[in-house]
C-alpha cells in the first residue's frame, strides 16, 4: 500500500479549456451529447471535461457555463476539486484508504496569499507543489495543518534543501502515479486562469501588479472556502460540486452587466440622478424642506437589491446609511475620527458611522453603496469634509478600475519604501504593531484578510462604489456652498413638488437599478473622449459658447467642469433607451449647465450684469430651441432657472442659483 494516491486525467486540454466546458454546456442545453459509437475520442473529452468541472444535465453550473460565465465554473472547480473524489471506483477506495482529504489547487492559492500576507515573494515551484502539497501527509492528509508553519518550512528548504518529516518522498521507480508530472503541470496551469496568478518556467507567482479589488476578492473566495466532500458515489459528488441558485443569480448578473449597461427611460424621474452618479459619485440635493431629499437616496439604494429580496424590503437596506450633520461640526473629527492620545493603554482611533460604512463598501464592491449626509450645510462643508473634497478630485482610472488617494493614510505605506524596514518590531507609536491604525484596519475589515492588508499597504481610500448624497436646505440656519465644494459635487434642484404624486403605486416602485447602472468607468474626459468623439466634440463647442459670455468673469469654466460635462453626456447617452440621441443630448447639455454653471454664479449687480444672464439665455435658447423665441415654449431646466435668476436680480439687487 503507497502513502499516496492519485489520480487526475491528461485531457483536460489546458489550451482551449473555456472552450470544452462551453462546448460541453452547449451539449447538454441541446440535448445532444456525444455518442461513443460515434466518435469515442469526442465522448472521453464530453466525459472528462463534464465530469471534473462539475457539469451535468439541468445542473446551476451548466447553466452558468451556458451563458458564457465560464470564469465561474474554473473557480469553482479551483475552490472544490479534491482527493478523494469518485473517478473511478478503484481511485476513491485507494485515495480514502491512504486518508488524503485535500483540495490541491485551493491549498496552493492559500500559500500563496499567505506568502503576500507575510511579505515574502508570492510563488511556488512544480517541484515545491509535488513535495509540500502533494506528498506531505500535513497537507494532503490534514494532520497537524499550520499554513504559517508550511510557508516557514518551504523557505527554509529553499535555503537548506532540508524536508520536514511530514514529507514523503516517492521512490522514483514506484509508478503509482501515472503521469505524475504532466498531470501536476496540467492541474496546476488551471490556475492561470485567475488572472493574478502567472506561470513562467515551471513556477507559479502571484502577481502583485494584478492584484486589482477583483482579483483580491476572487483570491478571498478560494481561501475562505474549508468545505470537502464526505460521500461515496458520483451522484453526491457532482451535487456538491453544483452551485445554488443564489449564487448562479449573483454571478449571471454580474457576468451580463460587465461591458453592458440597461437602458432607463429617459421620462423617469431617476435618470438624472443615475446619470450624475455614474459621472462623479458625490451629489448635492438642493431643494426645499419635505420635497423628499432624503427619501430619494434611500429609495435609489433600496433599488439595487431584488424585489424580493430582504434587503430591498427592509425599512433601511445595508447599503444605505444617514448620517445627520450638526451645526458644531468645524473640523473631520466627528465624521472622519481623530486620534485620541487620552486612553491608558495607548492611542485610539475614535470614529463615527463614516469610516464602518466605507469598509463594508470595500467589501461589497459589486454593491452600490449610499451614505447621505442630512442636512448637510448645517456646518461648513469646507472644513468638516475637507478630506474627502480633495480625495474626490484624485479619481483615476487605473488598469480598468477607479482609484483615489487613501483619506486616511496608512503608516504603513511610507515604511514599505524602506526595504531595510524591520515591518515586525516597529514601534507603536508608527500606528502599527498594537498602535492606533493596526487596531483601527482591524476593527474596519471585519476579519476579511483581502481589506486588512489593502487598508495596511494602501490606505483608506474611496471605494468605487460609495455614492456621498448631501441634502441641502438654504434658509438662515445654514451655511453657502463655496465654489470649492459646487466645483466637485454634482447639484440637482428638486424644488418641483406633485401633490398628487405618491398617493398611489407607480412601476417606478419597482425600478431595478443594476451596479454598472451606477458605478462608472471613466474618471476624466480623456476615458471617454476616444470613443465618444463625434458626442464630446458637439460638448466642448457647446461649452466655447459658454465661457465666450463667461470670460473676465469668476464663473468661466474649467477642464473639471470640462471633464464632467463629457463624461455626463456620454453616461446620458449610454443610459438612455431613447432613439433621439439629439435630443438626449441637449437633455444632458441642460441638466449639467445647470448643475456645473448656473449653480456657480452668484452676486450683487455690481458683479453680475444682467448681460451675463441674457447671453448665457442666448447660448441655450439656440442650443434646444432654434426655431422658437418663445421663452415660455420650452421646459429647459437651466432657460428657467435664468429666468427665475434674472427677476430675482432686478427684484433685489442681488441674484443667486439658491432658491
Amino acid at each position: 500500500m503507497n502513502d499516496f494516491s492519485y489520480l487526475y486525467t491528461n485531457d483536460a486540454r489546458i489550451e482551449n479549456l473555456k472552450e470544452k466546458i462551453q462546448w460541453v454546456a452547449d451539449c447538454f442545453i441541446n440535448n445532444n451529447v456525444p455518442n461513443s459509437n460515434t466518435n469515442k475520442s469526442e465522448s472521453n473529452n464530453f466525459s472528462t471535461i463534464s465530469y471534473y468541472f462539475g457539469l451535468k444535465e439541468n445542473s446551476n453550473l451548466t447553466k452558468a457555463a451556458s451563458q458564457g460565465n465560464i470564469d465561474l465554473v474554473i473557480l469553482n472547480f479551483i475552490k472544490k476539486f479534491q482527493f478523494p473524489n469518485p473517478r473511478t471506483k478503484d481511485s476513491i477506495s485507494n485515495e480514502k484508504q491512504c486518508g488524503e482529504k485535500f483540495a490541491p489547487l485551493r491549498e496552493i492559492v492559500k500559500v500563496l496569499v499567505q506568502f503576500y500576507t507575510l511579505g515574502h515573494d508570492s510563488f511556488l515551484t512544480i517541484e515545491e507543489i509535488r513535495l509540500f502539497l502533494f506528498y506531505n501527509s500535513a497537507i494532503a492528509k490534514r494532520r497537524n495543518y499550520n499554513i504559517v508553519e508550511l510557508c516557514s518550512q518551504i523557505i527554509n528548504y529553499r535555503n537548506t534543501n532540508v524536508l520536514p518529516d511530514s514529507i514523503t518522498v516517492p521512490n522514483p521507480s514506484d509508478q503509482f502515479w501515472k503521469h505524475e508530472s504532466r498531470q501536476i503541470r496540467e492541474l496546476t496551469s488551471i490556475l492561470t486562469k485567475v488572472k493574478c496568478i502567472k506561470e513562467n518556467n515551471k513556477i507559479l507567482r502571484l502577481d502583485r501588479d494584478d492584484l486589482t479589488y477583483q482579483t483580491k476578492g476572487l483570491l478571498f473566495d478560494i481561501v475562505t472556502y474549508d468545505s470537502f466532500w464526505e460521500g461515496n458515489d458520483r451522484q453526491s459528488y457532482l451535487e456538491y460540486f453544483d452551485i445554488t441558485d443564489n449564487e448562479l443569480q449573483l454571478f449571471s448578473n454580474l457576468d451580463s452587466s460587465k461591458g453592458k449597461i440597461s437602458p432607463i427611460s429617459r421620462k423617469s424621474k431617476y435618470s438624472v440622478y443615475i446619470a450624475a452618479i455614474r459621472t462623479k459619485p458625490f451629489l448635492l440635493l438642493a431643494g426645499i424642506s419635505g420635497s423628499g431629499k432624503s427619501r430619494i437616496v434611500r429609495e435609489l439604494a433600496r433599488a439595487c437589491w431584488p424585489l424580493d429580496s430582504d434587503e430591498r424590503k427592509a425599512k433601511k437596506p445595508k447599503n444605505y446609511e444617514l448620517i445627520q450633520v450638526k451645526p458644531n461640526w468645524h473640523d473631520s473629527s466627528e465624521l472622519i475620527g481623530y486620534v485620541s492620545r487620552i486612553k491608558e493603554d495607548g492611542e485610539e482611533y475614535v470614529y463615527g458611522k463614516f469610516l464602518p460604512f466605507v469598509a463594508q463598501a470595500w467589501k461589497n464592491l459589486d454593491t452600490p453603496y449610499f451614505l447621505c449626509l442630512d442636512e448637510m450645510n448645517l456646518a461648513p462643508v469646507e472644513q468638516y469634509f475637507a478630506e474627502y473634497l480633495s480625495v474626490i478630485e484624485t479619481r483615476k482610472l487605473v488598469d480598468g478600475e477607479i482609484k483615489t488617494d487613501p483619506i486616511i493614510e496608512s503608516p504603513y505605506s511610507n515604511l514599505t519604501k524602506n526595504n531595510d524596514a524591520d515591518l515586525f518590531n516597529l514601534p507603536i507609536e508608527s500606528g502599527l504593531n498594537g498602535g492606533w491604525y493596526e487596531n483601527l484596519i482591524h476593527k474596519l475589515s471585519f476579519d476579511n484578510q483581502v481589506i486588512y492588508d489593502q487598508f495596511k499597504e494602501d490606505g483608506i481610500a474611496i471605494p468605487p462604489n460609495l455614492i456621498v448624497v448631501g441634502t441641502v436646505n438654504m434658509d438662515e440656519t445654514t451655511f453657502t456652498f463655496s465654489r470649492k465644494v459646487l466645483d466637485r459635487a454634482m447639484t440637482i434642484e428638486m424644488n418641483e413638488v406633485d401633490l398628487e404624486g405618491g398617493l398611489e403605486d407607480s412601476p417606478e416602485d419597482e425600478l431595478l437599478i443594476e451596479a454598472s447602472q451606477l458605478i462608472g468607468d471613466a474618471a476624466e474626459g480623456k476615458d471617454v473622449y476616444a470613443e465618444n468623439k463625434e458626442v464630446c466634440d458637439m460638448v466642448i463647442a457647446f461649452l466655447k459658447k459658454i465661457n465666450a459670455v463667461l470670460e473676465g468673469t469668476p464663473f468661466k469654466i474649467g477642464y473639471r467642469a470640462r471633464n464632467e460635462f463629457l463624461m455626463y453626456a456620454v453616461n446620458r447617452l449610454m443610459l438612455t433607451d431613447d432613439e433621439d440621441k439629439d435630443a438626449v443630448l441637449n437633455i444632458a447639455l441642460d441638466e449639467m449647465t445647470s448643475m456645473k454653471i448656473l449653480s456657480r454664479i452668484e452676486g450683487d449687480d455690481q458683479r453680475i450684469k444682467e448681460g451675463l444672464l441674457t447671453g448665457l439665455e442666448k447660448i441655450l435658447k439656440e442650443q434646444f430651441n432654434p426655431d422658437s423665441n418663445d421663452e415660455n415654449s420650452t421646459s429647459s431646466i437651466s432657460l428657467n432657472k435664468i429666468k427665475e435668476m434674472k427677476d430675482r436680480l432686478k427684484l433685489t439687487g442681488f441674484t443667486s442659483f439658491w432658491s
